[in-house]
């Protein structure tokens, strides 16, 4: 059996000031070892601040997609509607531009026929 001393019947512990400042000086240094060895570096906060502000945008971009998205009557699960509605008001836009710049050349070329007729005309000894 082990000896157990009677702590209400012995006497008082008497630790000296001095004693007990180091004792806590040397508990404090620990605990500031310990918060350091746990700390993250310098490159692991950079990590998470970067990670955290890319997420932060991805998800404000996404918001503000679905707010627009459905402040011009789109659901966000016809985006495939959307897409052909737009694919075809671009080819009705090329065709028209085609159709204009065919339609100059045509312009110019009935202009330039016209005026050499007119020479030629003019040449023949047409009045």
């Amino acid at each position: 059996m082990t000896d157990i001393p009677d702590l209400g019947t012995s006497p008082p512990a008497i630790i000296p000031i001095r004693e007990l400042e180091n004792l806590a000086r040397l508990a404090a240094d620990h605990a500031v070892a310990q918060a350091l060895a746990k700390a993250p570096s310098k490159e692991e906060v950079k990590q998470i601040a970067e990670t955290a502000a890319i997420n932060a945008a991805e998800a404000a971009v996404d918001k503000a997609i679905d707010r627009f998205l459905e402040r011009i009557g789109v659901e966000p699960d016809e985006i495939g509607r959307l897409r052909k509605d737009l694919d075809a008001l671009r080819s009705w836009r090329e065709i028209k531009e085609a159709m204009v710049k065919q339609g100059f050349l045509s312009m110019v070329g009935l202009f330039v026929m016209g005026v050499c007729t007119l020479i030629w005309f003019k040449m023949s000894g047409g009045k």
